[in-house]
């Protein structure tokens, strides 16, 4: 792997997932780890909205 270009963003990734907009879409996970029932599968508006505000200090980071 060249750093080179790592650095220049100029590598294509082997394998690029598609993804959904549909946020519970799990056909990129291997059925391993979806076959089974969920047992705790949402999170309480509490927990989401504390991921929310913390995920927002990285607003913008990948766009530099």
């Amino acid at each position: 792997m060249s750093f080179e270009k790592l650095l220049a963003k100029d590598l294509k990734p082997e394998f690029k997932p598609r993804l959904s907009k549909n946020v519970l879409d799990v056909s990129n996970f291997d059925e391993m780890f979806t076959q089974d029932e969920a047992i705790h599968s949402v999170l309480p508006w509490s927990a989401q909205k504390k991921i929310q505000m913390e995920n927002y200090k990285f607003k913008g980071f990948d766009e530099l």
